[in-house]
């Protein structure tokens, strides 16, 4: 049985074309699985929230004004509390 399936194949293909197909399914599949590989390593980066970005957060706004600037008004945060 082995021997009439190499009988037709080279009837119709060359040891270098068979060589070649060889080496292209074995890049495909090196491919394939590489994708694969990648996508389940990517995956917990869009299912499950950063761990370097926390969602506590506080947001600190001061109003700064240009004349305040120029006239070297100090234009930093100060322990002092207030709110508005």
């Amino acid at each position: 049985m082995n021997n009439l399936v190499w009988k037709l194949l080279r009837q119709h293909i060359s040891i270098g074309q068979l060589t070649g197909f060889f080496f292209a399914n074995l890049f495909g599949m090196v491919i394939v699985l590489l994708s694969a590989q990648f996508y389940k390593d990517v995956l917990p980066i869009f299912t499950e929230g950063d761990s370097f970005m926390k969602k506590d957060y506080i947001i600190a706004t001061k109003k700064i004004s240009t004349l305040g600037t120029f006239a070297g008004k100090n234009n930093t945060f100060s322990p002092k509390k207030s709110r508005n």
